[in-house]
């Protein structure tokens, strides 16, 4: 007998968007700290860079997990 709903695919489905979520809002996290805490040290007049970093970190990831969002919905992955 099957099914009308695949319960295991919900629920995997339910399980990445748990996550990417969660790893969208880390990153985006980051990025905001950095641009913060950037902008703070360098109005001390000190070196910002590392917190620069930071922020070029988290705003890659950002990019990074739009891509594979967008790939997975169109389909191109594997």
């Amino acid at each position: 007998m099957s099914s009308l709903i695949d319960v295991q695919g919900l629920l995997l489905v339910l399980l990445v968007s748990f996550v990417g979520a969660n790893a969208m809002v880390g990153a985006f996290g980051l990025f905001v700290v950095g641009v913060s805490r950037f902008e703070e040290t360098r109005s001390m007049d000190k070196n910002g860079t590392p917190y620069a970093a930071l922020a070029a970190l988290g705003l890659l990831i950002c990019l990074a997990l739009l891509i594979v969002g967008f790939l997975a919905m169109i389909g191109k992955l594997p």
